[in-house]
């Protein structure tokens, strides 16, 4: 096929920017650089670990096996709230309906976890059909959430001119992103689908391997025998669906789960300090603006196209598809 090679660059670009294949990669490989060795190294992971825990694991009441249908409703509630806390974005009561129904279910052995890479499966599988599904305007507002925090104060050294993805800045403009994605959007239905499909699931595994490989380290006690550190590869229990769920929205949103709401509110109002000093110009403040998900005052992203009740009921199919017993 004479284009192959541009569908090949176009699909790699498009999936940094579709909600459920993007994660930023700076906090989670610190450790990994080539530059970073020793005790700088464990030191940095170290204290990335804390912030885990200073975050979702402060934050996050995760249950355990024999815990009563109540404990299971509230370990769901307090990752509702952690969620919103961070992102604005609420899910529904039909979703946490659910998500503690099938949480209850894997707890007391009626249904297995899902394996890491039966997550990948899910994740893939959803975001698939939620690229096949995007509307001319879907796009635009990704494109529109991608390119950062927007306020009308904003000075005009920070001019949204390029979009922030995972690891990286890239200077295009809205008409030519908007196009590469409505090719890569039509191009599913043809026979490039499992190519698209193929590398989509690639792209997918890495991140969510970083994420789950994180938080078995940072929070042995709720993640345990998710991953095997030693191996480097994924560990015989799997993860609850209350687990899939917290990985889901670290990926979709960029968010490395880290800082209590507190301390997240310190690291926004250093942002702005030192982007005013930077600029020499006042930078709007954090204040009555979330961290995470669309205009996002850290990372903005488009999470509410991954993360409403349509898509995440989908998840939840793909999770209990691959979980019942």
């Amino acid at each position: 096929m004479k284009n192959l090679p541009l569908v090949l660059r176009r699909l790699r670009f498009v999936l940094l920017t579709l909600g459920f294949v993007a994660a930023t990669v700076a906090g989670v490989s610190i450790w990994k650089s080539r530059a970073v060795q020793g005790d700088a190294q464990a030191a940095a992971k170290a204290k990335f670990h804390s912030r885990i825990r200073d975050g979702i694991g402060q934050e996050v009441r995760f249950a355990s096996t024999g815990d009563q249908p109540g404990a299971v409703r509230a370990s769901v509630e307090s990752l509702d709230n952690f969620i919103f806390r961070r992102s604005g974005i609420r899910l529904s009561g039909t979703v946490k309906n659910r998500l503690a129904e099938m949480e209850s279910r894997s707890l007391n052995g009626q249904s297995h976890r899902i394996s890491v890479n039966d997550l990948d499966d899910a994740l893939t599988a959803t975001a698939f059909e939620r690229l096949s599904a995007l509307s001319d305007d879907e796009i635009l507002h990704i494109d529109d959430s991608l390119r950062g925090f927007k306020s009308p104060d904003l000075p005009k050294s920070y001019g949204r001119r390029d979009l922030i993805l995972p690891g990286r800045v890239v200077s295009i403009s809205t008409d030519r992103f908007v196009s590469q994605v409505k090719a890569m959007r039509d191009q599913i239905t043809t026979s490039l689908a499992d190519m698209i499909r193929t590398s989509m699931r690639q792209a997918v595994a890495r991140i969510v391997h970083d994420r789950v490989s994180a938080m078995t380290e940072a929070l042995p006690d709720a993640f345990a025998g998710a991953w095997d550190p030693a191996g480097n590869h994924p560990g015989p229990i799997g993860l609850t669906p209350v687990e899939g769920m917290v990985i889901a929205y670290s990926v979709a949103s960029q968010d490395l789960l880290c800082d209590s709401g507190p301390n997240l509110d310190k690291l926004m109002k250093a942002m702005q300090n030192a982007r005013t000093e930077t600029t020499k110009q006042p930078y709007p403040g954090p204040e009555e603006h979330f961290a995470y998900g669309v205009n996002g005052y850290i990372t903005s992203s488009p999470l509410d196209l991954a993360f409403n009740e349509r898509t995440l009921n989908r998840l939840l199919d793909q999770i209990d598809e691959r979980s019942s017993k």
